[in-house]
């Protein structure tokens, strides 16, 4: 009997304490597990118009996309005729899928700073990067080029043989413009092209970066189609302009529905290694000019001076001698005037 109370004790003490186990990890658990929900990764896909796919990584097969799925690294998005997406990353970035295209999340993480990346392989993208803090990065690859992104909006169209890619800086929705540095992605390419100003574009060909200036009526529809995400068919209009563009950038025809698709404008410069120091490796030349006005040709008014002084002095015979005006006998030096302020140097 009295090993029968013991085992007895034994059992209800060891039943107790796996409860207490239990009720304490349990508490635990919710906290480790939001802790690690609590770092932000990835991206929410709104689908607007069908058809829309989705393939997740590592699966190798395309499947209908579900209207809020959640989206992460190596995950691909594709839209087929007709088709419309929107991305909304974890820091409220977002980037629209126009019709047939394809988009790859390379990366979309905070370490801690936002550090988000796509591979847009096909079709028309109309970006929105909100500003990030120190650190933080967006950029789209296409195979042909690199854009790297600071606080802006922006387009990216790649072509059907993905062999050329145009990228189109755009005024973001609150009035500011940001910037694009867009980069050839082959092993013998240019040097980078930044993109300041609203309507600055710029193509790649995987060697080559030129850069142009986008017509302003093009330029006013890509914009209304960025910020109208929400209307398809302002999207699809924009879409054609972002098409038309990328077509006038490579070298075809600028004039494909009858509106010029660049202005003939200052190109954006190329930007270099120094690009996050503000210093140039290319040497800067400026023209100096002395600038006369033209209500007071010098030449002329020397020239009447000097006579009518040999006149005067001729009837007292007075003798006139370089740099004499006859009314005194200090020589004097003409002294040029100012130049404008535009070519003073800063």
């Amino acid at each position: 009997m009295g090993f029968g109370r013991l085992d007895l004790v034994l059992v209800r003490s060891i039943a107790t304490l796996a409860v207490v186990l239990a009720v304490t990890l349990s508490g635990w658990g919710p906290a480790a597990s939001s802790s690690a929900a609590e770092m932000p990764v990835g991206a929410t896909l709104k689908v607007l118009a069908l058809p829309v796919e989705v393939e997740v990584a590592q699966t190798q097969t395309f499947v209908a996309a579900m209207d809020g799925q959640m989206l992460g690294q190596g995950d691909v998005v594709r839209t087929g005729p007709g088709g419309l997406a929107l991305l909304t990353f974890f820091d409220g970035s977002e980037t629209q899928l126009g019709t047939e295209s394809t988009v790859q999340i390379e990366r979309a993480e905070a370490t801690p700073a936002p550090q988000i990346a796509l591979l847009q392989t096909a079709g028309v993208t109309m970006n929105h990067v909100v500003p990030m803090a120190p650190g933080g990065s967006f950029q789209t690859d296409t195979p042909a080029a690199t854009g790297l992104v600071r606080g802006t909006s922006y387009v990216v169209v790649v072509g059907d043989s993905a062999a050329a890619t145009a990228v189109i800086l755009l005024t973001d929705r609150d009035g500011h413009v940001g910037r694009v540095d867009v980069a050839a992605g082959g092993l013998s390419a240019s040097a980078p092209v930044r993109l300041t100003r609203a309507g600055d574009a710029a193509a790649s060909d995987g060697a080559q970066t030129s850069a142009a200036h986008v017509a302003a009526a093009r330029l006013q529809a890509l914009e209304a189609g960025a910020n109208a995400r929400a209307v398809p068919d302002a999207v699809r209009d924009a879409e054609r302009h972002a098409h038309v563009v990328a077509t006038a950038l490579a070298g075809g025809n600028a004039k494909a529905d009858g509106q010029e698709a660049l202005e003939p404008a200052a190109v954006p410069e190329p930007s270099d290694r120094f690009e996050d120091t503000g210093r140039s490796d290319r040497p800067k030349t400026s023209e100096q000019r002395q600038v006369v006005p033209a209500s007071v040709p010098v030449a002329t008014a020397v020239s009447e001076t000097t006579a009518k002084n040999k006149a005067s002095l001729s009837q007292t015979g007075q003798s006139v001698q370089p740099g004499q005006s006859g009314k005194s006998d200090k020589p004097t030096a003409p002294v040029a005037p100012p130049p404008p302020a535009s070519l003073r140097s800063e």
